[in-house]
């Protein structure tokens, strides 16, 4: 990542702002999301497997529930959806906070647009509590200008939207982001 931003950078100078995904991009949260998922889904008695949450990884969390009630539906009368999205955000949140890692050449891509005067956003499907627990676990908090999420938005990912809102939040034109 770092020589490819260095080599944009060079290339390019209409970046005006950066704005990074969070899951799986700067952080390597996806396992700790899917061993949450595993978790919560057992208790309605849907039992997946790692490679099957891989299925819908990078889907917010209510889409996350979607698919996998309507193959195989419990009994709501056990643990409603609403209650399932509920613990697995708050399972994830807690996972995420105690043991996630950055991405390898996060640390230095974000450090690199910082040295350069780059405004930077995190723009994620997450919730805006469990953004705030990543920077705060990674340590980046000064590094970043702003961050946004998904659920603020109309519609989630994968529609532009939260780069879209990320963008306004730092004042630049999107044309003039790198994502």
């Amino acid at each position: 990542i770092y020589h490819y931003a260095f080599t944009i950078m060079h290339c390019n100078r209409m970046i005006q702002a950066a704005i990074f995904d969070m899951d799986g991009l700067l952080v390597d949260s996806e396992p700790h999301w899917r061993a949450v998922e595993i978790g919560i889904f057992d208790t309605v008695g849907l039992h997946l497997t790692d490679d099957q949450c891989k299925l819908t990884t990078g889907l917010p969390t209510d889409a996350v529930i979607e698919y996998w009630f309507s193959r195989h539906p419990w009994d709501e009368s056990i643990r409603t959806r609403t209650e399932i999205g509920a613990a697995i955000i708050a399972g994830a949140h807690e996972q995420i906070g105690l043991k996630a890692e950055p991405m390898p050449g996060a640390l230095a891509v974000l450090r690199f647009f910082h040295e350069r005067g780059i405004p930077m956003a995190i723009a994620s499907a997450s919730p805006m509590p469990l953004i705030e627990g990543v920077i705060d676990r990674m340590g980046i908090r000064s590094l970043l200008t702003t961050w946004h999420s998904a659920t603020l938005e109309p519609r989630n990912k994968p529609a532009p939207d939260v780069y879209l809102g990320a963008a306004r939040k730092l004042g630049v034109e999107p044309k003039h982001c790198l994502a």
